[in-house]
Parts: structure tokens; sequence; C-alpha cells
């Protein structure tokens, strides 16, 4: 006999919600929570009742925090079912911070309405088995997918991204360069591609480029800044490195020699133009 599959859910998540009210950190998140969540959305039958004693205390005016909670489902008779202190200290060690609440919301919103949609699905199987007519039927299917399509409408709308905001605390300032756009002057860069690509070959153009003092190479990457360079390969020896340094200056329109005495000149303050090539 097969049993039949578990209804979607994440008390885990259900847990790090109702937490994160109670921890200082996530105090205030609480008006975003109760936008988007309903009691139903949680699960466990002792979490809904204490979300609907959170939302009582919030509308009140009153502090969210582990002795009002707890005093107030002690007056309203609720802790043999959502469990005494010990519940409230377990939700406290599980609570999300606040920066990571809206992650954990939306977890137990998604399945919330997967639990809400199986339930009406059901409810209107077992009244079409009854003897529902078509009409009313169809009606009861229309309301729902109503009131479900307003609510995904609004949890998109009350998404928020951490991150996005271009005036918040994680911007970075514009970072310098040594080549524009290519290679930041601080850092790890990585490049990657297929093999045969001309990656290797790309970065001993920039290392040269660089050694050099040139203003600009392949006529669109320009140089601005001329730290020293440390040139290291594991594929190639150091004849194929020579002979593609001979071609890349012959290129530019000069030799290793020539180049040699271009750096002097660019460190006297006279920098080479670019190659038309």
């Amino acid at each position: 006999m097969m049993s039949e599959p578990l209804l979607p859910a994440n008390v885990e998540a259900e847990m790090a919600v109702l937490g994160s009210v109670l921890i200082p950190e996530g105090r205030r998140a609480f008006d975003r929570i109760a936008q988007r969540l309903r009691s139903s959305d949680f699960l466990l039958e002792g979490h809904r009742v204490i979300f609907d004693r959170m939302r009582v205390l919030h509308a009140a005016g009153v502090p969210i925090d582990a002795l009002t909670l707890t005093d107030a489902r002690q007056q309203a008779g609720e802790l043999e079912i959502a469990g005494g202190p010990a519940k409230v200290a377990l939700l406290i060690e599980t609570g999300a911070i606040e920066t990571l609440v809206d992650n954990y919301v939306a977890i137990v919103e998604r399945d919330g309405v997967k639990r809400d949609v199986a339930q009406r699905a059901e409810q209107l199987l077992h009244e079409a088995r009854n003897g529902a007519s078509p009409e009313g039927l169809a009606r009861r299917l229309g309301d729902f997918a109503t009131e479900l399509a307003d609510r995904l409408r609004a949890q998109s709308d009350d998404v928020e991204w951490a991150l996005s905001d271009a005036a918040d605390e994680w911007d970075v300032d514009t970072p310098e360069f040594i080549v524009e756009q290519l290679l930041p002057m601080t850092g790890v860069v990585w490049w990657g591609g297929l093999p045969k690509r001309g990656k290797s070959l790309l970065m001993l153009c920039i290392c040269l480029a660089i050694a050099c003092r040139r203003e600009c190479f392949a006529k669109k990457f320009k140089v601005v800044a001329y730290p020293k360079i440390l040139y290291v390969t594991r594929e190639d020896g150091l004849a194929r490195i020579k002979a593609r340094r001979e071609d890349i200056l012959a290129a530019w329109g000069g030799t290793a020699r020539e180049s040699s005495a271009q750096v002097s000149r660019a460190k006297a303050g006279r920098p080479s133009e670019c190659s038309a090539r």
C-alpha cells in the first residue's frame, strides 16, 4: 500500500521566521513578515498559534519578546498547543537575522501556497464527487485562481533585494585599473575560456604592454598604469615565450632591444605611441 506524499513544508524555515521576531536584531522585521504571511502558511498548529499571538501583540503596540509572548499565550491558554518557555527558547536559538529573514519568509510562503492549492483542489474534487454542479465548481475554481494570482503578484511586488540598491552599504568604489576595463590595480582576476583561444597570448600581450610602457595595445586596450610585472606560466617553455615576445613586439613595430630603449624613453616622461598595426 502506497503512502500519500507529504505536503510541502519546511519546519526549520518556519522556526527561523518566528524566532527572528524574538531576537533584538529582527524585531523590526515583523511588519514585513506579517504583510507576506498568513497563519495558514505555517504547517504546524503550534506555529500558527504563535504567529497569530504575535499579530495580536503587534497590533496592540506591545513589544514582542520571549516574556510578552509567553505571558500572552499563557493568558489565552495556548501553552499546551504551542509549547511553553522551552519552545520560545528554541525559536530564539533558530531565529534568522534580519538580513536573512526575507529568504525564510519566501520559503514558508511558497510552501504555504502549494499546500493551499493542494487542499483547495482536494476540496473541489470532494465536491465534484458529491453532486456539485459544473457551474458552481467553475465559479469556485475561478475565485481561487483570482485570489492566488493576486497573492503571487503581491509576492513579486514585495520582494526586497538586499544588494540591488546602488546606495546601500555594500557598494564599493570603482577600482583603479592598470588596463582600463580589463585589469584592475588590486585583487585577483580569473580569465577562462576554451583551449587554444588565446588566453595565454593575451596575458603575455598585457604584460609586455605594461613592461614596455605602451599607452595601448590591440587598438582598444588602454594602459593607464605601469607597475612591476612578474610573468609566470606552466604551459610554455622559455624558448616559446621568447619567440612569442618577439612576434608581439614585431607586430608593434619593434624588437626586444628597441623595446628596452622605449622603456627608458617612457621613464623619462615620453610614453610610446599606440601602434596603428
